[in-house]
């Protein structure tokens, strides 16, 4: 048998096979420690963004009322206009989540949330491995983990309080039962799995509903095709629809009644128009996802695309599927046309394009490049000698190892030395170049020095003193680039935590933002500091009259 060990006088000797089985399993496992340990081990940041605190209020509020703390929650929000550019409180798939963490563990709102997302990026992990295990080839499956093991994008999510671990964890574990109910002899059994996860999944974010009908979609063109039954295919659809009906009935039980659920959406959709965030951050070109994932993980963006002309190109070329059995064919199709059809999508949308709205793409993504390697090796093996080929192989372990090892960088540079609080692809793009020319520079000199935003011209390097920052933060704001103020004058108050005129600063560029909350409380603070500081007590008086609709 090809797995058996033989006994001689030398003793036991194992089989070259078992002994392959043997290595994959102590790196799967290597590898998958140091996924776990890279997601415990970066959960702290410099500070936390309006959208997150904004979830943790949530959360505490229904940790002390429940379902009333939901419904006091959707009302306030349909009531304050300044509200709608935030999250809406309907999210309730995740916000009962944190809340839940925070009862039963008697850990506060952050604490709940950090350890939510940085959970669920591992359980994200699981789901990958278990995708790729099931359908493709195990080392192309090591290889696409050993990338997502040190995605700069995963690590940047998984350790802030945002909804969007759980979202492409939940997201990614659907499509993986999309794929098992096209593929498998019992559909019915995964079609109800399919739909139970999916009355979650559709509570968690409104964008759900999108990947939610991409998968459907797939359903039902695979009841058709595979079983040319077009009636199955319009029952996949109706029971599809009926678990939506379900969830948007959960939610608007949950809301208080439909009418407020829907004008909560609705308000969500309207804040698009001022919200100056994404009219700033969150607009591009039409390359802009390809660009994002590039600056971020450039080989794994590479591999990822030969990955795509594997199963995209004709069989008997040399991009052709040479070592893909049907059923892995079909699969991969399946992440070609999620990958496609999502960030098409987004790119459609004039200001969607943040990295942190594709987070369910990740995984297929390493999938697809570990796929890309290994094709490229089955094609040296078949083109080369045995020494060159066993150079080629050994190469590619090295090109391997250091892709991870400068992905893992990249994050630390951008991620926690630069300390980038989202990932709005042009400041990605911003910061990871900053970070590409001059990683020794203090955080904001970098960013000043190498800005490309539209709002305004690149800015001279500043000493980081805590007057170099203040002077910079007016600069960016009287050049309109607000949130740029703002961090400037974070930076000088990490040197001088009571700078009265950085706390001021502060404010006003809220105030500009018409984030009026939290411009009030920088107000505040800096006339906690300075109570005679009669242009702070301008700007508190200012944000709280614009939060009184005057």
């Amino acid at each position: 048998m090809i797995d058996s060990i033989s006994v001689s006088a030398a003793g036991p000797r194992i089989s070259r096979p078992t002994l392959v089985t043997v290595v994959w399993l102590c790196l799967f496992a290597l590898v998958s420690i140091g996924a776990i340990a890279l997601r415990l081990g970066n959960r702290e940041v410099a500070w936390r963004t309006p959208d997150e605190r904004v979830y943790m209020d949530y959360a505490k509020q229904v940790a002390r009322s429940g379902i009333q703390g939901v419904r006091a929650l959707v009302e306030s929000y349909n009531k304050d206009k300044q509200q709608w550019i935030y999250p809406p409180p309907v999210r309730v798939g995740h916000i009962y989540l944190v809340a839940g963490v925070m009862k039963l563990s008697g850990a506060s709102a952050e604490q709940a949330a950090v350890s939510v997302s940085s959970t669920f990026s591992i359980l994200g992990f699981v789901v990958v491995a278990l995708l790729g295990l099931r359908f493709f080839n195990r080392w192309a499956v090591l290889i696409g983990l050993a990338l997502l093991s040190v995605s700069p994008i995963d690590l940047a999510i998984a350790r802030r309080a945002w909804q969007d671990s759980v979202w492409g964890c939940i997201g990614l574990f659907l499509f993986y039962l999309c794929m098992e109910a096209s593929v498998s002899s019992r559909p019915k059994f995964w079609r109800i799995c399919f739909w139970v996860v999916a009355a979650y999944f559709l509570v968690i974010k409104e964008s759900a509903l999108v990947v939610y009908g991409l998968c459907t979609l797939w359903l039902v063109g695979s009841a058709w095709l595979q079983e040319r039954s077009l009636q199955k295919g319009f029952r996949i659809a109706i029971m599809s629809a009926l678990v939506a009906a379900a969830s948007f009935a959960a939610l608007a039980w949950c809301s208080g009644g439909a009418g407020p659920l829907v004008e909560t959406i609705r308000h969500t959709v309207e804040a698009r128009e001022w919200n100056q965030y994404g009219h700033q951050y969150q607009r591009g070109p039409w390359h802009s996802f390809l660009t994002g994932f590039w600056v971020m993980s450039p080989i794994t963006a590479l591999l990822a695309i030969v990955g795509i002309a594997t199963m995209t190109g004709p069989r008997n070329s040399r991009l052709g599927l040479l070592t893909l059995d049907p059923r892995q064919r079909q699969i991969g199709w399946a992440m070609v046309y999620l990958i496609s059809t999502l960030v098409f999508a987004l790119t459609v949308a004039a200001d969607l394009k943040n990295l942190r709205y594709v987070t369910i793409l990740l995984g297929p993504c390493c999938l697809l490049s570990g796929l890309g390697m290994v094709h490229l090796l089955v094609l040296a093996k078949s083109n080369l000698t045995i020494s060159g080929y066993r150079s080629t192989v050994c190469a590619a372990v090295l090109i391997l190892g250091l892709t991870c090892l400068t992905d893992y960088r990249r994050f630390e540079r951008v991620f926690v030395r630069y300390a980038l609080d989202d990932l709005a692809i042009v400041r990605v793009i911003n910061y990871a170049l900053a970070a590409g020319s001059n990683a020794d520079k203090a955080p904001l000199e970098v960013m000043a020095s190498s800005e490309i935003s539209a709002a305004g011209p690149p800015v001279s390097r500043l000493p980081g003193t805590p007057e170099s920052y203040l002077a910079l933060s007016l600069q960016f704001y009287r050049e309109g680039r607000y949130f740029e103020s703002v961090v400037a004058s974070r930076l000088a108050l990490d040197l001088r935590p009571g700078y009265a005129e950085a706390w001021n600063n502060i404010g006003a560029a809220y105030n500009q933002l018409g984030r009026y909350d939290e411009a009030a409380a920088a107000c505040e603070q800096a006339l906690r500091y300075k109570p005679d500081f009669d242009l702070a007590r301008n700007n508190l008086e200012y944000a709280r009259m614009k939060r009184l609709g005057h």
